[in-house]
C-alpha cells in the first residue's frame, strides 16, 4: 500500500485546534467546567501520591473545596470585573486555601473512575511543582496547567481523522476538509480546555478510529490487535466510556474476519490478542469492582442529590434528553450557563444524522467505501449514544432525576463521524478540492465567534464591551501580561497562518487506494 505523507497544513490545522483550545482555557472562568472541582480535585491528589482513593472514601480537599470562591462560583462568576480580581502575587495556593476553610468539602464521586486520566495530569503537575521557585504556587496557575494539559490532547484528533482518510483512500482535499470539520463544534474546545477525564478518552477513541478500520480491513495479524488492544485497555483505564471501545474493536474483528475470508482461527487470534492486552492494561478495574462490589460502576453520585421519587414521565425525559444531548454536544457553556440558540444546535444535530444515515444508506459505488467501513464509522456514535440513553433512562425510572445526558459522552465518535463526512464530501465537486477546507475554516470562525460573544457576555466585565471584557480575562488571568499575550497572539497567528496556507494550497492528487 502506497499512501502520501501527511502535508505541512495538518500541522497548522493541529496548531489551530491547540490555540482555540488555550483560548478556551482563557476564556472560562476556572473551575466554572462541568465536574472541573471534583476533577481538579483527583489531580491535585494523585500529583503527590501513588495510592488511588477508592470509590467511597474521598471527599474534596479543604483547598479545592475553597477555591470557587475565589471566582465567585456560586454567583455564576457573572460579570468578573478587573477591579475584583487579587494581584497575582497575593493569590492563594491550595493549601492556603485549605487553611482559610480548615474543613473537607463534598463527597467526590469522580472516584468512581478509573485513575489514567489523573495521573497523567498529576504527573505534570508533579514536575511543576519540582522546578526551583515552585513557578506554580498560586491555586489559579496550577489549575490552568491542568487545563494546558487537556488541550494537547486536543491534538490526536485531526492527525486521527487523517490516518483514518488515508486508510479509506480518501483524497487530500475531503480529507483536510474532514480534519477541520470538529473545529465548527465549540463545545469540543470548551471541554478539551477544561480540567476532565473526557480528554484522554476521547484522545484515545480518535487514535483507535484508524487501527478499527485496519481491522475492519482485514489486518488481523500483526500489529493491528495489539495496538487495539492497548488503546483499548488505556481507554478502560480512563473512563466507563473503554467498555464501549472494546465492542467497537471486537466488531471490527468480525468485519475484517468476514472481509478477508480468513478461517476461524485468525478471527480467533485477534479477539484473544486485542482482548487479553486491553484487560491487561485496564480490564481489570472493572473485574475488580465486579468481584468487590457487585457491580461494575460503585458511586455516591446519589449522596449528593435529595431523595427523589421512581420518574413516569417516559416521553418527557426522551425528549428532554434530546435536547441536552443537542446543546451539549455543540455549544452549552459551564455549568448550563449559556450556550447557542437550542434551534440551531437541535439543527446541526439533524444535519449531521441525515448525512450519516444518507452515507449508510447508499451505495458503494457512491460512497467509495464498502458497507463495513461505513458501519464502522457510524457504530461510535450508536454505541456510545445508546449506552448513555440507556443508562440516564434506567437512573431516570429509578429516581426521577434526568441526569448523565451530556453531549460530551459523544465526542469519541468524533473522529469516525469527520471521516464519514469526507466519504460525502469526496462527491462533491464543489468542495472536494481547495474549496471544501476554506469553507469549513470560516464557517468554523463564524460559529466561535458567536459561542465566544456568548461566553464573555456571561463571564467577563460590567460595561458589556468587548475591550472591557478582554481587560477583565487578563486581569483574572493566571498569566502574567507577557506570556498571556504570547499565548492569545500565538493562538490567533496559528489559524490566520492555517486560512493562507489553505488558500495557497495547490490541490494535489488523490492519495493511493490501499488494497482491499
Amino acid at each position: 500500500m502506497t499512501v502520501r505523507a501527511a502535508p505541512r497544513v495538518l500541522w497548522l490545522v493541529v496548531a489551530a485546534y491547540l490555540g482555540l483550545g488555550l483560548v478556551y482555557s482563557l476564556a472560562v472562568p476556572l473551575l466554572r467546567a462541568p465536574d472541573e472541582v471534583g476533577h481538579v480535585d483527583l489531580v491535585e491528589e494523585m500529583s503527590g501520591q501513588w495510592r488511588y482513593p477508592r470509590w467511597d472514601e474521598r471527599e474534596v480537599s479543604p483547598g479545592v473545596a475553597q477555591a470557587p470562591h475565589e471566582v465567585r462560583f456560586h454567583e455564576g462568576s457573572r460579570d468578573l470585573v478587573p477591579a475584583e480580581a487579587r494581584p497575582r502575587s497575593e493569590r492563594p495556593s491550595f493549601e492556603d486555601l485549605g487553611i482559610e476553610r480548615g474543613r473537607a468539602g463534598p463527597p467526590n464521586q469522580l472516584t468512581q473512575n478509573p485513575s489514567l486520566y489523573y495521573r497523567v495530569v498529576g504527573a505534570g503537575q508533579w514536575v511543576l511543582d519540582a522546578l526551583p521557585g515552585d513557578p506554580a504556587r498560586a491555586w489559579d496557575v496550577q489549575t490552568w496547567t491542568m487545563r494546558a494539559s487537556s488541550v494537547l490532547m486536543l491534538a490526536a484528533l485531526p492527525v486521527a481523522v487523517w490516518a483514518s482518510c488515508r486508510r479509506l483512500g480518501v483524497d487530500d482535499g475531503p480529507a483536510l476538509t474532514a480534519t477541520l470539520a470538529p473545529l465548527c463544534i465549540p463545545q469540543l474546545f470548551h471541554i478539551g480546555s477544561a480540567v476532565n477525564n473526557d480528554n484522554l478518552a476521547n484522545a484515545l477513541w480518535w487514535l483507535a478510529t484508524p487501527v478499527v478500520l485496519a481491522l475492519g480491513a482485514g489486518a488481523l495479524r500483526g500489529r493491528a490487535p495489539l495496538v487495539a488492544g492497548a488503546l483499548t485497555g488505556l481507554a478502560m483505564l480512563t473512563k466507563q466510556t473503554g467498555l464501549v471501545l472494546a465492542v467497537w474493536v471486537a466488531l471490527a474483528v468480525v468485519v475484517g474476519w468476514r472481509r478477508s475470508r480468513s478461517g476461524w482461527t485468525a478471527m480467533a487470534r485477534a479477539a484473544l490478542v486485542s482482548g487479553a492486552v486491553a484487560v491487561a492494561i485496564g480490564g481489570w478495574w472493572w473485574i475488580s469492582n465486579l468481584v468487590r462490589f457487585g457491580t461494575l460502576t460503585p458511586s455516591r453520585f446519589e449522596e449528593l442529590l435529595p431523595p427523589g421519587s421512581p420518574g413516569t414521565d417516559v416521553p418527557g425525559f426522551v425528549v428532554e434528553a434530546l435536547r441536552r444531548y443537542a446543546i451539549t454536544f455543540w455549544a452549552g457553556f459551564g455549568h448550563a450557563d449559556t450556550q447557542l440558540p437550542t434551534e440551531l444546535c437541535v439543527a446541526f444535530s439533524v444535519g449531521a444524522l441525515v448525512v450519516l444515515v444518507a452515507l449508510l444508506a447508499t451505495p458503494r459505488r457512491w460512497s467509495g467505501a464498502a458497507l463495513g467501513d461505513r458501519l464502522l464509522l457510524a457504530a461510535p456514535l450508536l454505541m456510545l449514544f445508546g449506552s448513555t440513553f440507556l443508562n440516564a433512562l434506567a437512573y431516570y425510572r429509578r429516581s426521577g432525576y434526568t441526569a448523565g445526558v451530556q453531549g460530551r459522552y459523544l465526542f469519541g465518535a468524533i473522529a469516525a463521524l469527520a471521516v464519514a463526512g469526507a466519504l460525502v464530501v469526496q462527491r462533491l465537486p464543489g468542495l472536494r478540492s481547495r474549496r471544501g477546507p476554506v469553507v469549513v475554516l470560516v464557517v468554523a470562525l463564524v460559529i466561535h465567534g458567536f459561542a465566544l460573544e456568548r461566553i464573555l457576555d456571561r463571564y467577563w466585565g460590567d460595561d458589556r464591551g468587548w475591550v472591557g471584557q478582554l481587560r477583565a480575562i487578563a486581569a483574572w488571568s493566571p498569566l502574567p501580561p507577557v506570556p498571556f499575550v504570547v499565548v492569545t497572539a500565538g493562538a490567533a497567528a496559528a489559524v490566520l497562518a492555517l486560512g493562507a496556507a489553505l488558500l495557497l494550497r495547490q490541490p494535489r492528487s488523490a492519495l493511493a487506494r490501499p488494497d482491499r
